[in-house]
């Protein structure tokens, strides 16, 4: 039956005996049409009158024979066909070698916990006996056939399960007739579900119809699919839709392949879902008298998972007053020279007051172990003196590596000068902070040598997610496992090196005068 499938359907059996010139006992003779006697109303040893057998039984009220909970039945589609697969931002996966939408210089991405740029949609596709066709007939009347979109559970397990995958509607279309979410869920072989399925549907039915925009097939198209993930920083590489129309849809082991089971399914290709890429790095800032200033930066690590198509620049007066920052007390009108054109306040001095002194910072790892705990060295020459209470600031790079958030060692620096800091590390920022101890000074053009000891627990980056590290002080929220997880959630399997050079901020204390040229201005 050529464009049938969906539910709402019954075979109907009728006795027609080839004895056309016989009568027999309770038949009904129809006038023939052909010259011979129609037995299409004979009566057999069921209930059933006119000699009707359906399937499923539509129960004795209808003329079948048994009473029946079930009035039609679901022909299931021969096969799907995904219409559009999901992404349209971050890498293109297929010029990486990796099949995502079958198309080169297309993006197969979609951001965290935004709605996809491409939204994905099937067809349906039947068969002649010969070849595939498409149902390209709108009929109006198809059977019903709901259809219900999931994450490939398969293809990432566990890994899906402890980074929070979700794949959900937003207002319009949830993942299924009857639910919102679909969480990945992990199959171990044994009595398995697709998906754990929940939250009530979107506004918009979701089963296949006949529909203009896919090229005037029968099939579906959602509108505002999105997946969520543990947190903003975790994202996930190479995960995979599956699309399944039939019922019993929520159970895997009822799906043996698109001839066997109770639904018929296809894939999507590969998608990443990426994160935001982090912020700049070693930004700095020159003047250039009249002619204004120049900035330069570096990006921060650029992957699959922290895509990077450029950059926002923004420029504004510093307004804040005393009681804000303490430092950044500038009036309300910048300083400035109408007759010169330019700033009367140089761009020297501290970040505190909207500046930006810097120093290049040179570093040293040892040993170069993925996955162990690392020596820091870090030298530097500074342009300018270095007073006690000023703050060297260095991004290292990887927010959620390098050391355990609840760290609960004792980091001393030691080298030339390590007594005359002490050393912090923001675990979260990747900021490490190197403030000059009281009294300190330290003059323009020394060299300047501290070392972070390995007991400073500042984990070498390990790209193949091995981690080895085992140390008191390494922290419970950083645990081998953990340290795998956070680095492959924020940057996938990019080979991560940490920086050998860095700009460091110097930013003087609060009431200082040192390298600052606004402190203390009212």
């Amino acid at each position: 039956a050529r464009y049938t499938f969906g539910a709402g359907f019954l075979l109907r059996f009728v006795m027609d005996p080839a004895y056309d010139n016989v009568t027999y006992a309770n038949e009904t003779t129809v006038t023939p049409v052909n010259g011979s006697v129609n037995h299409t109303n004979i009566k057999t040893v069921h209930t059933a009158a006119n000699g009707q057998v359906f399937f499923p039984d539509i129960g004795s009220a209808g003329g079948g024979h048994v009473t029946s909970d079930h009035k039609s039945m679901i022909i299931r589609p021969w096969a799907l066909e995904v219409a559009q697969h999901p992404g349209g931002d971050g890498v293109d996966l297929d010029g990486l070698g990796v099949v995502g939408d079958g198309t080169a210089n297309t993006p197969d991405g979609v951001g965290a916990g935004q709605p996809f740029r491409v939204q994905p949609a099937v067809v349906v596709k039947g068969h002649d006996g010969s070849a595939e066709y498409y149902f390209s007939q709108d009929w109006g009347n198809h059977g019903h056939m709901p259809v219900t979109a999931t994450i490939k559970s398969e293809f990432c397990g566990q890994d899906c399960v402890d980074k929070g995958i979700v794949l959900t509607g937003t207002n319009d279309t949830g993942v299924s007739l009857t639910h919102l979410q679909a969480a990945a869920f992990l199959n171990d072989g044994s009595g398995d579900l697709t998906a754990s399925y929940s939250g009530d549907p979107g506004s918009i039915d979701v089963e296949m119809t006949y529909q203009t925009i896919l090229s005037g097939n029968v099939g579906f198209w959602w509108r505002d699919l999105r997946v969520l993930t543990r947190d903003a920083d975790t994202g996930f590489e190479s995960l995979k839709l599956t699309f399944m129309a039939g019922y019993h849809t929520h159970l895997l082991q009822e799906h043996v392949n698109n001839s066997a089971g109770t639904f018929t399914a296809v894939d999507s290709g590969f998608f990443d879902v990426f994160t935001a890429p982090g912020a700049p790095l070693n930004l700095q800032a020159t003047a250039y008298g009249e002619l204004g200033f120049r900035i330069e930066y570096d990006p921060s690590e650029i992957a699959r998972l922290k895509p990077l198509s450029g950059f926002i620049v923004e420029m504004d007066f510093c307004t804040q007053s005393a009681a804000d920052s303490g430092s950044c007390a500038l009036r309300s009108v910048m300083g400035y020279s109408e007759a010169l054109g330019i700033p009367t306040k140089p761009l020297g001095s501290d970040l505190y007051s909207g500046g930006g002194r810097t120093e290049d910072v040179q570093l040293g790892y040892a040993p170069t172990v993925g996955g162990e705990a690392t020596e820091v060295n870090i030298t530097m020459r500074p342009k300018d003196h270095i007073y006690g209470g000023d703050e060297i600031q260095i991004y290292l790079n990887y927010p959620g590596l390098y050391q355990a958030n609840d760290y609960a060692g004792t980091c001393t620096p030691t080298g030339s000068h390590g007594s005359l800091f002490t050393a912090s590390f923001n675990a979260n920022s990747s900021l490490l902070t190197l403030t000059a101890a009281a009294g300190a000074e330290i003059g323009r053009g020394s060299s300047v040598s501290v070392v972070l000891p390995a007991a400073c627990e500042i984990i070498y980056p390990d790209n193949a997610l091995a981690f080895e590290a085992d140390s008191a002080h390494l922290g419970s929220n950083h645990t081998k496992t953990n340290l795998a997880d956070y680095q492959s959630s924020r940057y996938g399997t990019k080979a991560l090196s940490p920086p050998s050079r860095a700009i460091a901020y110097v930013v003087g204390p609060l009431g200082g005068s040192s390298g600052d040229n606004c402190k203390n201005v009212t």
